[in-house]
């Protein structure tokens, strides 16, 4: 039975080899010192003595030093005996030195353990070594945490030095936009070809990007809006917009529906911009988040970018100051839209940008005025309107954006079919609305449910239809051959 005593001089042995650890391994000091003592038996063991110097059971590969050893191993009849080769190593120091090794030496450990590495919440990183198969024991994560709070090593994690890992979190982040940045202007829009390298769709890119910048391991799956939706809790973590910043990733779209055309994706740019291949540009751009993200949208923040150093109270913070439009805007600071009074009479209000130059602040507001102008006006075409113009109804499909010119409104802008209306009894009547403001997620199941109703009874009127002309067909038929 190993003594109070000999478990703090084994934990003030090993306390600078794990908490200089961290720069490598990016493994929590705490997590490190539970491990090693639980595993070791607080460096009592014999594969934890000298010669051995192996704290964590770490088995031996390829060509490294080895002594073979019996190991209790879990299996679905309980625990059984096992003969097993294990690393050595020239001391403690050394063993713990080498941890990154084990989780960093290849591609594979890299992903299968990429919710461990820079995890900074004990609690998570113990859970992730269970999930990760680190250990066969069901209650391993369980017995981690008792350790860590039973005997406060959670406040070691207080004394690394965080900056290295919260440069390279940046530094993805910048990396998985530069993918973007790369690429715009430069490729087009396309669902059906959407691996690269020319054409992507909105989900394809942002995958790309991803691994690009190493937030995901090179060759792994390119999903779609539903595959992100899956990664919610994992690598997405949701945040709230008043939280977003640059490099947060937004999906739209009804989650269980949001694949092919009815969800979007991109990356938040700053400044109240997003960068995202899109149809609407036929490409990757630059744009507004008016309009643009798709609804309903949640934003996302890649696990690992919350991290950040200490802040220093010592340190004064510079008052953020409102800027106005006045001295780009012949002193005015207020910006008005004839077309919109004229509409709905003279209106108030306030609408705040995140700028930093006063002509980026008027154009963001003149972008927005222009969206509110857009989203009053509705119009409709009917089939046979569309036929005029070279134009066939079933290929415009719902919630998708089109180019619409309409000079008597005046509108040059793309909008959206939001609403397809049939005639069930007169099928040949069929029209579409074209606007530009995003259904919500309740109208969305709505349209989708109305339209399949409504395409399932065309169906069957279509159906009755041409049975009751092979009927007339066959009478006539008769007639005439009587």
């Amino acid at each position: 039975m190993v003594t109070t005593a000999e478990k703090r001089a084994f934990l003030n042995t090993i306390k600078p080899f794990v908490i200089a650890a961290w720069s490598t391994s990016k493994v929590l000091p705490s997590v490190t010192a539970a491990q090693a003592g639980l595993e070791s038996g607080w460096g009592t063991s014999a594969l934890a003595k000298a010669p051995n110097y192996n704290l964590f059971g770490v088995k031996a590969t390829g060509s490294e030093p080895y002594v073979t050893m019996p190991t209790q191993e879990w299996g679905s009849g309980g625990y059984y005996t096992v003969y097993a080769k294990f690393r050595t190593y020239d001391s403690w120091e050394d063993c713990i030195a080498k941890r990154a090794d084990f989780f960093l030496g290849t591609e594979w450990r890299k992903n299968n353990y990429r919710y461990v590495i820079g995890e900074t919440n004990y609690k998570k990183a113990t859970q992730a070594l269970k999930d990760a198969g680190y250990a066969t024991d069901p209650n391993y994560a369980t017995s981690l945490n008792r350790v860590i709070e039973q005997i406060g090593l959670y406040s070691w994690d207080s004394e690394i030095d965080k900056s290295e890992y919260e440069e390279t979190v940046t530094s993805n982040v910048e990396k998985m936009i530069e993918w973007f940045e790369l690429r715009r202007g430069k490729v087009r829009y396309s669902m059906a070809y959407r691996y690269g390298p020319n054409y992507y769709d909105c989900s394809s890119a942002v995958f790309n990007a991803m691994i690009y910048a190493g937030i995901r391991p090179k060759g792994s799956f390119i999903g779609n809006t539903e595959t992100l939706y899956s990664l919610e809790g994992s690598l997405l973590i949701p945040i709230s917009f008043s939280e977003v910043r640059r490099g947060d990733i937004f999906v739209a779209g009804v989650k269980g529906g949001s694949a092919n055309e009815f969800g979007h994706t991109g990356v938040y740019y700053g400044n109240n911009q997003i960068i995202h291949c899109n149809y609407a540009d036929n490409g990757i751009s630059v744009t507004g988040i008016a309009g643009r993200t798709g609804s309903p949208v949640h934003w996302y923040r890649i696990k690992g970018a919350t991290v950040s150093k200490p802040r220093d109270t010592t340190s004064t913070v510079e008052e953020v100051k409102p800027i106005g439009i006045e001295s780009v805007n012949d002193g005015i600071d207020y910006i008005d839209s004839e077309a919109l009074i004229n509409l709905l009479g003279i209106q108030g209000g306030t609408q705040e940008f995140s700028v930093s130059d006063a002509k980026d602040l008027k154009k963001q507001a003149e972008e927005w005025m222009e969206q509110q102008l857009l989203s009053i006006y509705q119009f409709d075409l009917e089939a046979t309107d569309l036929a005029l113009i070279n134009q066939d109804y079933s290929e415009l499909k719902l919630f998708n954006t089109y180019l619409v010119s309409n000079p008597l409104l005046p509108i040059n802008a793309k909008m959206r079919v939001v609403r397809r209306t049939y005639s069930l009894t007169n099928p040949a009547i069929k029209k579409l609305t074209f606007g530009s403001r995003f259904p919500t997620s309740t109208e969305y199941a709505l349209d989708l449910a109305k339209n399949r109703n409504i395409d399932y009874r065309l169906n069957v009127l279509n159906r009755n239809l041409q049975n009751l002309q092979n009927v007339v067909t066959n009478a006539t038929a008769s007639i005439l051959g009587g």
